[in-house]
């Protein structure tokens, strides 16, 4: 497949030239309507996005023989009455793509002018913002994870029994439970410069937010002073929606290896700070030489997997969770595997493979080894 990024008509010459001894009909050129009038490659080009799925389908049909009883490894193309066209909540999408994949719903997208988009993504934030206390958009996600187990449970009608196997045959549940750590948030002492000490504890005020149970960013506004405000917007703008993005997008890739559901959590930060301090380096020496450790230790890790439970996790999010029989894949920071269920630490009832947020390479590390590990 090959991407045509301009609308020059000298270069366009060049890529045809280039190109036109290594192509043929089994090659597809996505082009611009200006680009398509003056591109004369040897292969199909397309100038619309949507032409482009039914063009692989159709040559999926020509080239390959699919097995319609091999399911659910063949997919149907069914009407438009169960698509999941997702909502302005950006995790949504990644679902959105996964769902649609799995049923065959290529050209599932909705036209919409971009002020309709704005008009929603304005919605759904007023109302967010006017229920920071409630869970209506994790609870969107919920229902999105609920349709694909459906189709799961479809395609286990196939299959003879999966009773001890449950747990192998669902593709694993993609989670990730942003943390803004100390480090992100304070600047190194020994790094300052003489004059930049101000600056840096604005920095930590700034950078010391987290997520509401409804997704709205939590600012502490205690002794911040007015002025800070155009720069609390910045970070927003130029820090935490690039961050929450890349969780969307390494989720998206590694959905793909097996049409995970994915559950984006909300971020935390110095709402889970107090509980994680009994279990850092200062105090870590004193909890593990303790005289009843092993209860001590079991105790810190109840707080701290219950707080995050309050914080991060609706009800329908927990009662997923108690039914759901598949490994679970964590991209995070935080301690994952002691989230209580139930009374249960998650780690207790699933296997959790926990991704490092930081560094962020890991996340992606982790895809590339999965897929040669399929190889």
């Amino acid at each position: 497949m090959i991407l045509l990024c301009t609308e020059e008509e000298r270069i366009i010459e060049i890529y045809t030239n280039l190109l036109k001894d290594y192509m043929n009909e089994d090659f597809v050129c996505l082009t611009s309507d200006e680009a398509g009038n003056v591109c004369k490659f040897p292969c199909t080009t397309l100038t619309r996005l949507s032409d482009i799925w039914k063009w692989f389908y159709d040559y999926a049909n020509k080239n390959y023989e699919i097995d319609k009883s091999r399911q659910p490894f063949s997919v149907p193309c069914l009407d438009k009455s169960v698509y999941d066209t997702g909502d302005a909540f950006s995790p949504t999408r990644t679902n959105t793509q996964t769902i649609n994949s799995i049923l065959g719903n290529w050209d599932y997208s909705l036209s919409l002018t971009k002020d309709e988009i704005l008009k929603r993504r304005l919605e759904s934030s007023e109302a967010a913002l006017n229920n920071t206390m409630g869970f209506e958009r994790q609870n969107l996600l919920i229902e999105q994870i609920t349709k694909i187990r459906l189709i799961e449970n479809i395609a286990a009608d196939f299959t003879k029994d999966i009773k001890f196997l449950e747990e192998h045959y669902r593709a694993s549940l993609i989670l990730a439970a942003p943390y803004t750590s100390i480090e992100m948030r304070k600047l190194p002492e020994k790094d300052l410069l003489p004059g930049e000490e101000k600056m840096a504890q604005n920095l930590e005020k700034i950078m010391g937010y987290h997520q509401t149970h409804n997704y709205t960013v939590a600012y502490d506004v205690t002794n911040l002073h007015k002025e800070l405000y155009p720069a609390m917007r910045y970070v927003l703008n130029n820090f935490l929606i690039p961050r929450i993005t890349f969780f969307d997008f390494v989720a998206q890739l590694h959905c793909s290896i097996r049409f995970s559901p994915y559950l984006r959590l909300q971020i935390m930060g110095k709402n889970i700070n107090s509980e994680l301090s009994f279990v850092g380096i200062k105090h870590i020496e004193r909890l593990a030489t303790s005289p009843s450790k092993n209860k001590n230790i079991r105790k810190v890790m109840e707080k701290i997997g219950k707080k995050m439970t309050d914080e991060i996790l609706s009800p329908k999010a927990v009662e997923m969770l108690q039914e759901y029989s598949s490994q679970i894949v964590a991209m995070t920071d935080l301690p994952i595997e002691w989230m209580m269920i139930d009374g249960v630490p998650l780690g207790f009832t699933h296997e959790v493979c926990r991704l490092p947020e930081t560094l962020v390479i890991s996340q992606l590390a982790q895809l590339w080894k999965q897929n040669s590990d399929r190889m």
